[in-house]
């Protein structure tokens, strides 16, 4: 590794852990078809009485790539960093992607949600 600050490497080694602790392999198919394994969690919140996931990762995926999780195909419609304690600061750890039901998804605009708002 080139040059990297002790902070660099810490957390390297922080990304490293979470991921081996909480994640697990799962097969994502980008928009023009190419798959690949990451590790990767699924966090499960519900919101409005609609349950909202989550795919939490340290790779860069590609807006509508496509991730199996208990045997239904979900669409990532987008990423983000993920969001600290205090919302006003982003991790530099871990990346946030939604997930949304690809058919439902397809219907509704992308939203989580069934009126698509």
């Amino acid at each position: 590794m080139a040059n990297m600050s002790d902070f660099e490497l810490a957390r390297d080694d922080l990304r490293e852990q979470i991921l081996s602790t909480f994640g697990y392999l799962m097969e994502v198919t980008d928009p023009k078809g190419v798959s690949r394994s990451i590790t990767a969690s699924v966090k499960a919140k519900e919101r409005d009485g609609v349950t909202v996931h989550t795919l939490i990762t340290d790779v860069a995926l590609i807006p509508l790539s496509v991730v199996v999780y208990h045997r239904q195909s979900y669409a990532i419609t987008s990423g983000a960093p993920a969001q600290g304690r205090n919302t006003s600061q982003q991790s530099q750890i871990i990346r946030e992607y939604p997930m949304n039901l690809k058919q439902a998804g397809e219907q509704n605009g992308w939203s989580e949600y069934p009126n698509g708002d």
